[in-house]
């Protein structure tokens, strides 16, 4: 008798509880919503390769996917042209957007009322030297800017006798350091010797975002012969460290691997909250490092012998003691 009161009491009691614990169980499962984040993952599985598909018509008008003067990637010969820029993220996709503009411009009027450039970046950037290595990537894929390329500060520009300098630098090109210097008197004098015959005379302008945006944002009718921009953004640490390595490389050094070390140490003691190293200064270590390495060459003479101060392409190791000066 006992065994069945038993048994009648947890008869009772099971189909009391199990509907308890299976409502909560629904609970969970059905007013608890899956994660957006899941969602968001599914995105990321290869069952939809139609996005990458699509990214063609979203960069390119399709107006100009079949124009040849689009330039899509930088040829091996321009990368090397350009090795202080190109590991910077997005400076390739900049230059071809550059000079695609540069490329349906020239060739196709005898004034420089379009396709002219804008340089931006802070002081010690390398401005000026993308600057120059673009004219000569233009000038080699184009055959055109034939005439000199003259360079000056708009502060001095503000002294000269603008349509004579213009003459002087006719067909070629003509770039402005500091741009934003130059007084109204002088715009104004350039804006309209830009509308005269010079010869598709392609005028850069360089300077600081702030300046350069001032410079323009009250001239709008100058503003608007500028058609191409280039951003040179703040490098980080190892953008610089490559920038060192490319600089090295180009005079005939190769940084070892405690080198490099040393060199990323140096260039986190010259960064500062208020201040982001530049190549201006990278380049100056390494100059330094040249120079400390060069000192000890009667040594490096009898080391390089045992072929133990120089790398298969013979060229000078510069180790952690060229940089802890």
């Amino acid at each position: 008798e006992m065994e069945n009161e038993m048994s009648e009491e947890l008869s009772e009691e099971i189909p009391q509880e199990l509907p308890q614990v299976s409502t909560d169980i629904g609970d969970l499962l059905v007013e608890e919503p899956i994660p957006e984040e899941i969602e968001a993952a599914k995105e990321l599985m290869p069952e939809e390769p139609a996005k990458q598909e699509e990214l063609p018509s979203i960069q390119i008008p399709e107006d100009v996917i079949e124009d040849e003067d689009v330039t899509m990637h930088l040829t091996e010969a321009q990368k090397e042209i350009f090795s202080y820029f190109v590991p910077i993220q997005g400076m390739e996709q900049q230059l071809c957007q550059v000079l695609t503009g540069v490329k349906r411009r020239l060739g196709r009027s005898t004034n420089s009322t379009e396709g002219n450039i804008m340089i931006q970046g802070g002081p010690g950037s390398g401005k000026t030297v993308l600057a120059t290595d673009l004219i000569k990537v233009i000038q080699e894929e184009t055959g055109l800017i034939g005439g000199k390329i003259g360079k000056i500060e708009a502060a001095s520009l503000n002294q000269k006798d603008i349509p004579e300098l213009m003459k002087k630098v006719r067909g070629g090109c003509l770039i402005i350091e500091k741009a934003g210097q130059m007084n109204e008197k002088t715009l104004a004098k350039l804006n309209k010797a830009m509308e005269q015959d010079t010869g598709e005379l392609l005028v850069v302008l360089e300077e600081q975002r702030k300046p350069l945006d001032r410079l323009l944002s009250s001239n709008r009718e100058f503003r608007r012969k500028f058609t191409s921009r280039l951003e040179v953004p703040i490098f980080i640490n190892d953008e610089l460290v490559t920038f060192g390595q490319t600089y090295a490389q180009e005079n005939g050094y190769r940084i070892d691997e405690m080198g490099i070390l040393a060199l990323y140490s140096k260039i986190d003691s010259l960064q500062r909250e208020d201040h982001a190293v530049t190549v201006a200064e990278v380049k100056e270590v390494m100059d330094d490092a040249i120079a400390h390495s060069q000192k000890a060459s009667a040594k490096k003479l009898v080391k390089r012998v045992f072929g133990k101060n120089t790398d298969s392409s013979d060229r000078i190791l510069l180790s952690e003691k060229d940089f802890n000066i």
